[in-house]
């Protein structure tokens, strides 16, 4: 992963070992979506509560939020 500017660097560690999805989860979030939206535009087939689910399960995840703040900032 390429150096991210203002970015700590054990964020960019954390960033740099999420998957894709997980990536994609964070950058909906940031973008203003609801946990459900956002795990279904990251590519969830899940729908309802289970898009929700996905969407908390991802945030729970090592560096999930404090991703989705840098990308707000």
């Amino acid at each position: 992963m390429a150096f991210i500017p203002n970015m700590t660097v054990e964020i960019e560690n954390l960033v740099a070992n999420m998957l894709p999805f997980q990536k994609s989860y964070c950058e909906h979030r940031a973008a203003g979506h609801t946990q459900g939206e956002a795990a279904k535009r990251a590519g969830s087939i899940s729908v309802g509560s289970a898009a929700n689910r996905v969407g908390y399960q991802t945030e729970s995840m090592p560096g999930s939020k404090d991703y989705i703040a840098w990308l707000e900032s």
